[in-house]
């Protein structure tokens, strides 16, 4: 193993990642001195696909959900969005700066420079808030712990972690967010292996206060390729 490795996508043309996702959120009403849970599950497959490498050093990338359900109340419904195509450019640190769908957050990226183990860095992730121009920053904490091989891949192990952030939703509305997980990323492939990520966040107003804890699994569970391979500009 060297004594330090570079975290980068490395993308081909015409690749296509699979992914399986499940998400499992717990959600706490706490109002007049009665409290009411509600936990439901999502599960889907996607499929990720390189479309094209652009001139400098972008990925264009094409996401489809090709299968998915909810659980909510012991009641299981397909999802609404199964066929949805979002088409996205992303940096090779994995920062999105185009989307043809406007999501909450934006993932944090890779750090640019060669990193060795135990090494840590930071990153910051941007949500969304209705009703508010700006978007909240949150930072995230990471660590490159340890080199483990999943599914015959060698894969670096990276910890992450946020501290509670607390900000103000809307007047006399303050939601606190803190998130903790892990991440496996073949860095051989340049490419997300495993993601597990539990979030907690709490909203308080006057009227109630809502504990949402949602925990995100991702697997990649196939890789194929849906014509000629090209690195095309990739920096080696």
């Amino acid at each position: 193993m060297p004594d330090q490795i570079k975290l980068e996508y490395k993308f081909k043309k015409g690749e296509v990642f699979k992914y399986t996702s499940v998400i499992d959120s717990t959600n706490k009403i706490i109002q007049n001195d009665k409290n009411i849970i509600q936990s439901s599950t999502a599960k889907m497959d996607m499929d990720q696909t390189t479309k094209e490498i652009n001139l400098d050093g972008t990925g264009t990338i094409e996401v489809k959900i090709t299968k998915g359900t909810v659980t909510f109340e012991d009641k299981t419904e397909n999802l609404p969005n199964v066929g949805q195509i979002v088409v996205m450019k992303m940096k090779k640190n994995g920062e999105i700066i185009e989307t043809s769908v406007q999501v909450p957050f934006t993932q944090p990226t890779l750090p640019e420079k060669r990193i060795a183990l135990k090494e840590s860095w930071t990153g910051d992730s941007k949500i969304s808030i209705p009703n508010k121009k700006e978007a909240i920053t949150i930072k995230y904490n990471y660590q490159l712990v340890e080199f483990k091989n999943i599914n015959n891949r060698e894969c670096a192990v990276i910890t992450l972690s946020t501290p509670p952030t607390e900000f103000e939703i809307e007047k006399d509305v303050i939601q606190k967010v803190e998130a903790k997980g892990f991440t496996y990323f073949d860095f051989n492939a340049g490419t997300l292996v495993k993601s597990e990520v539990e979030t907690n966040a709490v909203i308080k107003s006057t009227m109630a206060e809502i504990e949402t804890t949602s925990k995100i699994k991702l697997d990649l569970t196939e890789v194929s390729s849906s014509g000629s391979l090209d690195e095309g500009y990739i920096i080696k």
